[in-house]
């Protein structure tokens, strides 16, 4: 199953013992209510305790299939309706924990979802139907069931793994946030890295019109980038006027050091070190970012597609971004090929690639920046990292000077550029068109869903160190949409730009 989890829940061990305590025992019958003899079905040939008896050896013997069998016709059997709720409860249960261990997610889904409705539903029960819902490919159910599950059980947002839990509850489609959310708000659940969560959450409330609510969520936010973005965008003035002046390097300060005490701890694992890693990178601290990622990458190496194996794939792309702004390319395309290489279930990483493109177009090596493209065609759904990966191909093809495969990437580009905006600029920059660029600029300033990441790219940043030429090419395109009168006037209706002792976006 999905590891929704910070520690193991209810096992299929511990469904077992509570399906298999002792007999079958009856519910208590009403005999006001009781139905008349003749509708009570026909008595089964097999007895529901000898059923029963069969279940735990399969189980222990790691025949699930057999055990599945032998689940389903206990849930079959007509003496099933008039066992103990407990019994009936750990016996549906089991029948879609089962399937889900044989990987047939849509037949336990049913199950499942009868489980959270029975009395004596607990966290786990609803964890399984989520897991399902995950592997059945309906996202929208799963974070209402996430949602559900939290309103009913409000500490059980603290036992599961807070990287999924803060994917579900930044998934930007109403339908599947705002629940979600505002569950999370009411359970007064908070994480490290849930700045993002709330300020979306304001987001929603201002729509709605609801600005006291919004200004009590907006003490949540607290990490740099979401309290720049609370200050910089117009939207959010009728909060933050009566909020004391953003002191933005003191704020990073405190980020900074708050990541590396996490370092420090005793039990730091690599987590802990690819956050440092990145926020010495962010900050230019390059000595100290390669030296973090050093230590990180002296770890040992942990089993392939742990979170730990992840993370080691993403301190190599750090290693590689501050090699790269210390002038030692060759390096850092070296580490750079050694994080695409890294395999998980049979693939390789799509966005260990994409970084690899982006630095090979970085280095003028253009032919290898293309190939890295050889797996992705304009027939794809336009997803964002196929958008990152066009764009590399029409990069790397307007260098090239193949206009077919160019063209085709900018058409592609522009029929889906709201999906990966900064992606299609980079690539009008590619080809000299800072015209084009600039119309996209000014659309997503003037767009709700747009301006802040829009207006984020138009801060005043420090000076990329160590940049290549083509890197110059794109930072001039950039400068030059900046001063546009049209973008200037775009981005003063929608907020304002601050000075941010930080590098800029990179890939």
């Amino acid at each position: 199953m999905i590891d929704l989890r910070k520690a193991p829940g209810l096992s299929i061990a511990m469904a077992m013992a509570m399906a298999l305590s002792g007999p079958v025992a009856a519910r208590p019958v009403d005999p006001t209510t009781a139905p008349p003899a003749r509708l009570t079905p026909p008595a089964s040939p097999v007895a529901l305790d000898d059923l029963i008896s069969g279940l735990n050896p399969a189980v222990v013997e790691n025949r699930l299939e057999d055990a599945l069998a032998i689940a389903t016709a206990i849930a079959a059997h007509s003496d099933f309706p008039l066992a103990s709720d407990p019994t009936r409860l750990a016996v549906i249960y089991l029948i879609g924990v089962l399937n889900l261990e044989l990987d047939q997610p849509g037949a336990a889904l049913a199950p499942l979802v009868t489980t959270t409705g029975m009395n004596g539903a607990t966290i786990d029960h609803w964890i399984a139907r989520i897991d399902a819902e995950e592997r059945t490919g309906d996202r929208t159910a799963a974070a209402r069931s996430l949602a559900e599950m939290i309103r009913r059980f409000p500490g059980a947002a603290t036992e599961l793994d807070p990287t999924y839990l803060i994917y579900r509850a930044i998934d930007p489609d109403p339908e599947m946030g705002f629940a979600l959310r505002a569950a999370l708000l009411n359970s007064d659940w908070r994480h490290p890295a849930d700045s993002m969560v709330w300020l979306q959450h304001v987001d929603e409330l201002l729509v709605l019109g609801e600005i006291d609510r919004a200004g009590g969520v907006t003490e949540r936010i607290t990490a740099p980038t979401d309290l720049i973005q609370l200050y910089a965008l117009h939207r959010y003035d009728a909060l933050t006027a009566d909020l004391a002046p953003l002191d933005i390097s003191a704020e990073l300060a405190a980020a900074l050091d708050a990541d590396r005490f996490a370092a420090q701890a005793p039990d730091a694992g690599i987590d802990a070190y690819k956050t440092l890693g990145f926020a010495f990178f962010a900050r230019a601290r390059l000595d100290e970012a390669l030296a973090t990622t050093d230590a990180a990458l002296a770890l040992p190496e942990a089993e392939a597609g742990t979170d730990a194996w992840r993370d080691r794939t993403w301190v190599m792309d750090t290693r590689a971004r501050t090699l790269m702004a210390l002038g030692r390319r060759d390096e850092a395309a070296v580490q750079s090929l050694a994080a695409a290489a890294r395999f998980e279930e049979g693939r390789k990483d799509l966005s260990q690639t994409i970084n690899l493109g982006w630095l090979f177009l970085r280095l003028d090596r253009n032919a290898e920046a293309l190939a890295t493209t050889e797996s992705v065609d304009e027939s794809a759904d336009a997803t964002f990292d196929v958008m990152l990966t066009i764009q590399i191909r029409a990069c790397a093809a307007t260098a090239l000077g193949d206009a077919p495969v160019a063209e085709a990437a900018y058409a592609y580009l522009a029929a889906n550029w709201r999906v990966a905006p900064r992606a299609v600029m980079d690539a009008l920059l590619c080809r000299g068109d800072v015209d084009g660029a600039a119309v996209r600029m000014v659309q997503r300033l003037d767009d709700p869903d747009l301006s802040a990441e829009a207006l984020s790219e138009l801060h005043h940043y420090l000076p990329p160190p160590a940049p290549t030429p083509f890197d110059a090419r794109l930072n001039a395109g950039d400068a030059a949409i900046a001063a546009r009168p049209e973008v200037i006037a775009a981005r003063d209706r929608v907020g304002r730009v601050f000075s941010i002792p930080t590098l800029g976006g990179q890939f």
